[in-house]
């Protein structure tokens, strides 16, 4: 039998003033949570945000190499060539 997925729900509390949250920064730091906890799928949802068709905006942020997949987007987006001899190729 397969465990149950723990969810945790993230949202403003509305109990001092309305709170209004930038999705572009909240992503960014959502992906680097992703990199930094390999295996881990988070899903930001926007309520906020209806397309035509009326789905809820939904982007799911999840990595199977955490950190050393990190280094990699960050080599291909700077063009850069990553160097093997750093030894940080090596997965525990």
């Amino acid at each position: 039998m397969k465990e149950p997925v723990p969810r945790y729900t993230f949202g403003p509390t509305w109990r001092f003033s309305p709170r209004i949250y930038n999705k572009d920064i909240l992503e960014s730091r959502l992906r680097e949570l992703a990199y930094l906890n390999r295996k881990i799928r988070i899903v930001l949802t926007d309520e906020r945000e209806i397309d035509e068709a009326g789905k809820i905006y939904e982007k799911v942020f999840y990595s199977e190499g955490g950190i050393i997949e990190f280094v990699e987007m960050l080599d291909q987006n700077g063009k850069r060539t990553p160097d093997p001899e750093s030894g940080l190729y090596g997965r525990p």
